[in-house]
């Protein structure tokens, strides 16, 4: 079917990171060693971020084991970097370590509750496996930081799809297509979920 997920990262090549940057305002009642302790956070991030562009450079030749030991030494450096944890998930869910891909997926969700780009490849990999509900469940988190996405409404369009559950597949693709009536996947697969419902309802009205 054509509504079938694939193992598709989020848009990009290597699933692109909102990489975050240290924020801290400087309390004048706070000891004189704090300060030092912000820049000394704000250099780790910087040499975590270095070993994460060597990372994606690798996975761009798809040479995941040497990504995961550049991302595996930012996270050394920076062991809250989230950029590199959820990298390190792309690139387990990439060798079919789903396990693997999973506990890193959730450490960057640990992180950052709202980030949109863990909850999609979360999303993707559980309904790879099979499981949909948990896959809606983190799909429909990426509505947190923008309820309007399009990312979003396709995909669980899509599990739903693979649930059989054609009516509310159509709800989903009807999202889509009223934020972006270009969107040719979508279309296509509102028309072959109109389908598969028709026939369903056919098959009801004969067997009664």
């Amino acid at each position: 079917m054509s509504w079938e997920v694939k193992g598709v990262i989020y848009p990009g090549s290597h699933g692109s990171v909102h990489i975050i940057r240290a924020k801290k305002s400087l309390n004048a009642r706070q000891p004189k060693k704090r300060p030092f302790a912000f820049f000394r956070k704000v250099l780790a991030e910087g040499r975590a971020g270095k070993c994460n562009d060597n990372a994606l450079a690798c996975i761009d030749k798809r040479e995941y084991k040497d990504a995961i030991q550049w991302l595996d030494k930012a996270l050394r450096r920076e062991p809250q970097y989230l950029p590199a944890h959820i990298n390190r998930g792309v690139c387990h869910f990439r060798q079919g370590k789903n396990l693997a891909a999973v506990l890193d997926f959730k450490r960057a969700i640990r992180i950052d509750p709202y980030h949109t780009n863990a909850h999609y490849n979360l999303g993707i990999l559980f309904a790879n496996r099979g499981c949909y509900n948990l896959s809606l469940q983190e799909l429909n988190g990426m509505f947190w930081n923008d309820m309007a996405d399009v990312s979003a409404f396709f995909n669980m369009g899509n599990v739903y799809g693979l649930k059989r559950e054609y009516g509310t597949a159509v709800t989903y693709y009807d999202a889509v297509l009223a934020i972006d009536p270009e969107h040719k996947i979508a279309r296509r697969n509102l028309e072959e979920a109109l389908s598969a419902l028709a026939e369903r309802q056919d098959k009801g009205m004969r067997t009664k």
